[in-house]
C-alpha cells in the first residue's frame, strides 16, 4: 500500500473511531484505537525503511529499533505505551473482556499520548499528517 494509501485509510479509521467513540461502543473504540495507531507506525516505518510489517510486535520492534532508538531515545516509553495498547486490543477482540467507561478512559489517555507522539514523529520524517492532527483533537475524554 503507498504512503497516500494508508494515510487515506488512517483518516477514514479515524472518522470511524470518533463515532465509535460518541455512540459509546467502548470495546470497539478501544479496537480501533490499535488499528489507527497500527497505519501510523506502517506510514513512519514505511517512509524510514520503505518497507512495512504485518505482524503488531513486529511493527513495534522495528519502530522502537530504527526510529525511537537512533531519532528519539527520550521517547522511549512510547514502546510501553504501545504494548499496552495492543493488550486492550487483543483483550477486546479475542478474550472475553468486557470494557466500561472508566478502562475506556484509561485507554484514551494513552492512545492520545501516544497518537500526538507518533504525529511528532511522522512531522519530523516530513509526513503530511496535518488532518489527522485535527481530527485527535476531536477525541474528548
Amino acid at each position: 500500500m503507498k504512503y497516500e494509501k494508508y494515510l487515506r485509510k488512517l483518516e477514514v479509521m479515524f472518522l470511524e473511531l470518533l463515532k465509535d467513540i460518541e455512540q459509546k461502543c467502548y470495546n470497539k473504540a478501544i479496537s480501533s484505537f490499535w488499528f489507527t495507531v497500527e497505519l501510523l507506525l506502517r506510514l513512519i516505518i514505511f517512509k524510514v525503511k520503505g518497507v512495512t510489517f504485518e505482524r503488531s510486535g513486529k511493527l513495534i520492534s522495528v519502530m522502537n529499533k530504527y526510529v525511537i532508538k537512533p531519532f528519539f531515545p527520550d521517547l522511549a516509553d512510547v514502546i510501553n505505551k504501545l504494548n499496552r495498547l495492543y493488550i486492550y486490543r487483543r483483550n477486546a477482540d479475542h478474550r472475553p473482556v468486557i470494557y466500561d467507561e472508566r478502562t475506556f478512559n484509561e485507554a484514551v489517555k494513552i492512545y492520545i499520548d501516544v497518537v500526538r507522539i507518533l504525529l511528532n514523529i511522522a512531522k519530523y520524517f516530513k509526513l503530511d499528517v496535518g488532518k489527522i492532527k485535527e481530527l485527535i483533537k476531536k477525541i474528548r475524554i
